[in-house]
């Protein structure tokens, strides 16, 4: 998964969302990404992260 996916992602009108996000890291580089949504076992902690 890098930048240049995410942008023909959405060229092509596709949306980009991630589930069962639970480490910190992890959802810090999917947001830098620009996914649409995050899902996690741990909403406080991910908000917290983010």
């Amino acid at each position: 998964m890098n930048q240049e996916f995410v942008e023909r992602l959405r060229r092509q009108s596709y949306k980009f969302h991630v589930w069962t996000i639970d480490d910190g890291d992890l959802s810090r580089r999917f947001r830098d990404l620009g996914v649409g949504s995050i899902t996690t076992n741990r909403p406080a902690f991910i908000r917290k992260e983010l």
